[in-house]
């Protein structure tokens, strides 16, 4: 993915354009995710999950509502809410990102951004500060929005 060639992929064609790709984010591959900004009403480790989010109304947890999904503490005082995933495999090729709000009406995010970095070796300490200058922004702030699948390539 490179900045002057992302293309909106419409939710109904997000299955058949990302068919033949493997989701490197994925828990099944060994994903994880080793820090975020916050997850206090659902982990960021759900974002890695590798099926399709699933709704559960009328289900509690102790934070309120259960949700298939990342989400962070409301009124949050930082400029955006953010998460580090490190890919459980050694090589790939991010060909595309997909962002689903499926379950998430009022409390979504207004805005996606993807950047990645390649760094064998570094700890992810390191990786994971706010001072690190490694990453590369390969999906610049995109627009999301309530209960929408969404997709770039």
């Amino acid at each position: 993915m490179a900045d002057n060639n992302i293309t909106f992929v419409p939710a109904e064609e997000i299955d058949s354009v990302f068919a033949h790709t493997t989701n490197l984010a994925s828990s099944g591959l060994n994903s994880h995710v080793f820090a975020c900004s916050n997850d206090y009403f659902a982990a960021a480790s759900n974002l890695l999950t590798p099926t399709a989010p699933i709704n559960r109304p009328g289900v509690f947890v102790h934070t309120g509502a259960w949700y298939d999904g990342w989400e962070t503490r409301r009124h949050n005082p930082e400029p955006y809410d953010w998460v580090v995933i490190k890919l459980g495999v050694a090589s790939g090729s991010i060909q595309g990102v997909e962002v689903d709000t499926g379950f998430f009406v009022g409390n979504y995010g207004e805005k996606a951004e993807l950047q990645a970095t390649y760094a064998p070796g570094a700890p992810d300490t390191e990786v994971a500060d706010a001072n690190y200058k490694g990453w590369t922004t390969i999906l610049p702030p995109q627009p999301c929005g309530p209960k929408q699948r969404r997709a770039w390539k």
